[in-house]
């Protein structure tokens, strides 16, 4: 263990003194028994996300991730490369058994990111039990990513994941770089953080250099010699980690001038559309909703801002000025518990803007509290809680890309946010009969909370919610397998199977034109061939010039004999003329064979395949 700070030293001697020592017997057991108690009650989320990974499907985003994994060498134009990490590990292309593996790899990356706060906090939850219930409640927010976002293996996910273990990593190395004194141990965290860092760098790039730079900045500042030859060597390891993934990408994955050329096309067809980085706008965009969304939860934030100040501004002696803050603290919390009410009694639920809102809020709350502190408290220990505010709460913000319109998703996975905000009031407190109250609390909010989420709550782009996904499909395309989804989703994709199992095409695949833009997810599912990007967009404004972009580098011959959906009542479905102009004669040279109603769609998808070579039509 590395040396602690004074800050550090005193948490732990009221650690002992808030627990019973060796030979009070029974005492201690009780103690021991109510921390495991605790951490599992954190550990029903993850639970409850396990025994539903094979429910829910969302034919949009879901057919675009399975899409690119299953069929990454017909990809021609793609800004992400996030299938090389996935396609580095021993897998298929199965639906249920990816969610698995993210599954299992959010609990890998929990634990990384779990071992690193214990590490840099000084907190042995071996010999705690606070210490241990802080550790398991930890290790289970990183599911916290599961109460917007269903377990598929997408560039979001694997970003996620990414920063968990990274920030965790981060954490580890400063710990001991305090302590001035590194082993094989340390260079050999050096080389797996440089190795996962590159991969960020191809799930989402822009998250990764602003992680880098704090990283840096952070690390600088806890080294006991910041420009030490140990911090030469482990830039040096670090460095090599990240050759070593670039070799491995290279010679077990695909060459790296292939990756360059896709993602050279990605970022041109990416300046067609339009979706340009642009952080301020999205940033802008979500505080405006922010305002418009969030008047109805002013006392939730304002029993925030008091409960913070209440908390952290402890070396405000003048009791009158303590018990205002008491009184606006129980008037806010009260406030919030009249929200509440509301809601279940009308049945309705928080939107994510407003959860996110709250997040972001309190995330700042704490962090001003904390600057106060230190500017007028004298604590020199608090900037080490700054940084850590700013090294986990920043990158996770921008996790889901700074172009990205909603940026209130990556607050709403909030698994940082919780877990720095309850390490920053225990260190603000400095007491622990509180903190045992704040984690019986929130264990016990844990449960019910996850309970309604994951039963009544839709998750991203479910028509219904996961209690509603109990009808059982098979999925003809990819690598097959069942799910249970609604029943208006397995009605779509049925009809689709069954036309499939009648007309599925004889020899070499055909190719899927997605005139719709609406369901890439039937490309996997007939086994059809991708027109150079796994999901053809029709519902933006520059959508028919990208579908133009994509053309001009395809074979026309190689189209003739394509499948086409269409959505001709959408408003912005693909305009046909881009096919005629390369010799593609629809819809005259086309018969419709399919009409069926997608989920979260009030317009019909069209299904056609040309005339010569097929059986006679039928719908």
């Amino acid at each position: 263990m590395g040396t602690m700070t004074n800050n550090d030293k005193n948490f732990a001697e009221q650690a002992k003194s808030a627990v019973p020592r060796q030979g009070q017997g029974q005492g201690q057991g009780l103690y021991w028994f109510l921390a495991l108690l605790i951490g599992a009650l954190f550990w029903v989320l993850p639970l409850l996300v396990f025994v539903n990974l094979g429910r829910g499907l969302d034919i949009a985003d879901t057919g675009h991730y399975y899409n690119t994994l299953s069929r990454f060498s017909e990809i021609r134009s793609m800004s992400s490369q996030y299938y090389v990490l996935w396609n580095m590990l021993p897998i298929g292309e199965g639906v249920l058994e990816n969610r698995l593996w993210v599954f299992g790899l959010f609990w890998l990356a929990g634990g990384v990111f779990s071992f690193g706060v214990i590490r840099f906090f000084g907190l042995d939850y071996r010999k705690s039990p606070a210490n241990l219930a802080a550790f398991l409640a930890i290790w289970a927010s990183v599911y916290l990513y599961y109460f917007w976002w269903l377990p598929d293996p997408s560039y979001n996910a694997m970003a996620v994941i990414l920063l968990y273990a990274l920030s965790g990593l981060v954490l580890w190395l400063c710990a001991i770089a305090r302590t001035g004194i590194a082993g094989k141990f340390f260079y050999g965290l050096a080389l797996l953080t440089g190795f996962l860092l590159a991969g960020l760098v191809l799930s989402r790039a822009t998250s990764a250099v602003l992680f880098f730079g704090l990283a840096v900045g952070f690390y600088l500042s806890q080294a006991k010699s910041a420009w030490s030859g140990m911090t030469l060597k482990l830039a040096g390891f670090g460095l090599l980690g990240g050759v070593l993934f670039l070799l491995l990408t290279h010679f077990a994955v695909e060459p790296l001038s292939v990756i360059w050329d896709r993602q050279m096309a990605g970022l041109e067809m990416r300046q067609i559309r339009g979706r340009h980085t642009d952080v301020f706008g999205a940033i802008s965009r979500f505080l405006r909703d922010i305002g418009v969304e969030s008047r109805a939860y002013l006392p939730w934030i304002f029993a925030s801002i008091a409960g913070a100040v209440f908390a952290g501004l402890k070396y405000v002696q003048s009791k009158s000025v303590r018990q205002v803050l008491f009184v606006m603290s129980a008037i806010g919390f009260l406030g919030m518990a009249v929200k509440f009410g509301t809601h279940y009694r009308d049945g309705q639920y928080p939107r994510d803007v407003e959860v996110s809102g709250y997040l972001l809020v309190l995330a700042l709350v704490l962090l001003a509290t904390l600057l106060l502190r230190h500017v007028f408290g004298g604590d020199k220990t608090v900037r080490g809680r700054i940084a850590i505010l700013i090294l986990l709460v920043m990158p996770y913000i921008f996790a889901f890309g700074t172009g990205n319109l909603w940026l209130k998703q990556s607050l709403f996975s909030g698994g940082f946010l919780v877990a720095v905000c309850v390490l920053s009031l225990i260190f603000l407190r400095k007491s622990l009969p509180i903190y045992w109250h704040m984690s019986v609390l929130a264990a016990l909010l844990c449960v019910p909370y996850s309970v309604y989420q994951l039963a009544q709550n839709k998750p991203y782009r479910l028509p219904a919610p996961l209690s509603a996904q109990t009808t059982q499909i098979s999925i003809r395309g990819g690598a097959g397998g069942t799910l249970k989804v609604d029943a208006v989703t397995a009605k779509y994709l049925n009809q689709m199977g069954q036309f499939y199992d009648q007309f599925g095409a004889d020899g070499e695949r055909a190719y899927l034109i997605d005139l719709s833009g609406m369901s890439p997810f039937l490309a996997y599912h007939l086994d059809a061939k991708l027109m150079s990007v796994p999901w053809l967009i029709a519902t933006e404004k520059t959508s028919q010039n990208t579908f133009a972009f994509i053309l001009a580098r395809m074979d026309a011959n190689a189209l003739k004999s394509a499948w086409i959906i269409d959505a001709p009542e959408h408003k912005r479905h693909l305009d046909g003329a881009a096919l005629r102009a390369i010799g593609i004669d629809f819809p005259d040279g086309y018969e419709l064979v399919l009409k069926a109603r997608p989920p979260r769609s009030q317009k019909d998808v069209l299904l056609y395949r040309p005339k010569p070579g097929y059986s006679k039509s039928h719908e």
